[in-house]
């Protein structure tokens, strides 16, 4: 009696931060003692005492087709991604974990990954562009740009796009190619394009672009220019004509 007194005496004259340490202490030490024991005797226990599966194949298959078959074998469907794939159709399963063949626990959770089909891009809207912001637009959206094509149009300013081969705002597949119709402007309102300075082969091409003919050359000797080179032009530049007109050169001996 007397040594059970001397011992709560002596505990009641510890200091009060030295209880608190020695209550938590008792406190941890159980907290650890339980979770040994929940890992070593109560799950395995739980564990144990469920049936092992193997994983059926479900890839290749609809998701409701693989969702029945999991069922059949006491296992549930969790987890369903969906990617752009071209490599199979919308709604087939692609991938799945745990695999097929794995041994698993019944009433284990299987992720699943799901074909969206392949990835689809609405068009942009193309008209009234000039070229190079055609060329942007396409190229942030991986789009192509195809054949470019000139008409006159009697609405659309020159240089800027009238029409596309895919209409705006339509689905497309990822690296579609479209097409596009550049402005000349109006027919009757043709602008002569800039001759001098570059070869016939180049003003060819401008007044071909521009709906314009090239008329008479004439070749003058003039030790300035390189020979081949067009130092003059009627109609001159930005001069507004009919179309077909015809534009005549002097050219460098």
């Amino acid at each position: 009696m007397e040594s059970t007194n001397t011992e709560k005496s002596s505990y009641s004259s510890l200091r009060p931060w030295k209880r608190y340490t020695i209550v938590l202490s008792l406190f941890f030490i159980s907290v650890v003692l339980l979770l040994v024991l929940a890992d070593k005797v109560i799950v395995p226990m739980i564990v144990h005492s469920n049936s092992t599966v193997k994983v059926p194949n479900v890839v290749g298959i609809s998701v409701a087709e693989a969702r029945s078959i999991l069922q059949q074998h006491h296992l549930s469907v969790q987890g369903i991604r969906e990617v752009s794939t071209d490599k199979a159709p919308n709604g087939i399963v692609i991938n799945q974990l745990p695999y097929s063949d794995a041994e698993v626990k019944e009433e284990r959770r299987i992720y699943l990954t799901v074909s969206k089909g392949k990835e689809t891009i609405r068009a942009p809207q193309l008209s009234g562009k000039t070229l190079r912001d055609v060329r942007i637009s396409l190229m942030r959206l991986g789009l192509q740009l195809g054949t470019v094509n000139y008409d006159f149009s009697e609405t659309v300013a020159p240089d800027l796009v009238v029409a596309q081969s895919v209409p705006a705002g339509s689905e497309t597949q990822y690296n579609e190619i479209i097409s596009v119709i550049i402005s000349r402007g109006s027919e009757s309102q043709i602008t002569v394009p800039t001759l001098v300075y570059g070869t016939l082969d180049e003003a060819r091409e401008k007044l071909l672009e521009a709906g314009l003919t090239l008329g008479k050359v004439t070749y003058v000797s003039d030790a300035t220019y390189i020979g081949e080179t067009i130092i003059s032009q009627e109609p001159e530049p930005a001069v507004i004509v009919s179309k077909n007109t015809s534009v005549n050169v002097s050219v460098a001996k």
